[in-house]
Order: C-alpha cells, then structure tokens, then sequence
C-alpha cells in the first residue's frame, strides 16, 4: 500500500473507533458497510 506503518496503525484505529470496523490482530471484521464504502469515495 506504500503507506508507514505508523500511518496505517492510526487510520485503522480511527475507523474503529467510529465504529465502521473492527479487528484483533491479522483479522478484520466491516462492521457498517455503507459509511465504510462513503468514506472511500
């Protein structure tokens, strides 16, 4: 993805925190499909 580690770490986190995914470790889990795919656009 070309991205820091640090960065990634820290967008995962906020979208997690939002409640848009979840995850532990190597698994993820989409938790709100559409905010998810809005904030992608």
């Amino acid at each position: 993805l070309n991205v820091s580690r640090t960065s990634m770490c820290r967008e995962l986190t906020r979208m997690k925190d939002e409640g848009l995914i979840d995850f532990y470790g190597r698994s993820f889990k989409i938790l709100d499909r559409e905010r998810l795919a809005k904030c992608l656009e």
